[in-house]
């Protein structure tokens, strides 16, 4: 459970924030909905269009858009400025097409997210059907089980620690 999840994050002194595209501070909903959930959580950034993305990287949003917009390279530059600006010790970083259309509608559900720390990674990525709150909503209980395989991985939260 995500209460579980601050409580480990709490005992090892970890904190944590999010970076959200398609989610549009879902994500970060779900760990402030936690009493106490302000002694890990230190904020939730919601870079919705292009240009708040370039403005954050600082760059200009026709380099943005050349990663392009919903990418491995996206994720990485976001995890990049977000430690570079020292947002947190841990990082989510939330990027996809959630519908009805993309830049292709192939890519509709098309989503690319990312768990990080400074020194380790998980970046994947999903291809999720259905309408724009389902793959919004898949995409955040992806980015949780990310964040679970993460610590289980790093820094030895067991499956067992969070039931």
């Amino acid at each position: 459970t995500v209460a579980k999840l601050i409580t480990f994050l709490k005992t090892h002194q970890i904190t944590l924030s999010t970076i959200e595209s398609f989610t549009g501070g879902s994500l970060a909903n779900h760990f402030v909905q936690v009493p106490g959930a302000s002694a890990v959580f230190k904020q939730g950034l919601v870079l919705y269009q292009s240009a708040a993305k370039a403005e954050f990287l600082g760059r200009s949003v026709a380099d943005v858009q050349k990663l392009p917009i919903v990418s491995k390279a996206m994720v990485e530059s976001l995890l990049n400025e977000g430690f570079k600006r020292a947002l947190a010790n841990l990082l989510i970083v939330t990027t996809g097409y959630a519908g009805p259309t993309a830049d292709d509608p192939a890519q509709v559900g098309l989503v690319w997210l990312g768990v990080a720390d400074r020194h380790h990674r998980f970046i994947e990525t999903y291809q999720f059907q259905g309408d724009r709150f389902s793959i919004q909503q898949q995409g955040i209980a992806a980015a949780m089980r990310m964040l679970e395989t993460f610590l289980s991985d790093y820094y030895d939260m067991t499956p067992q620690k969070l039931l």
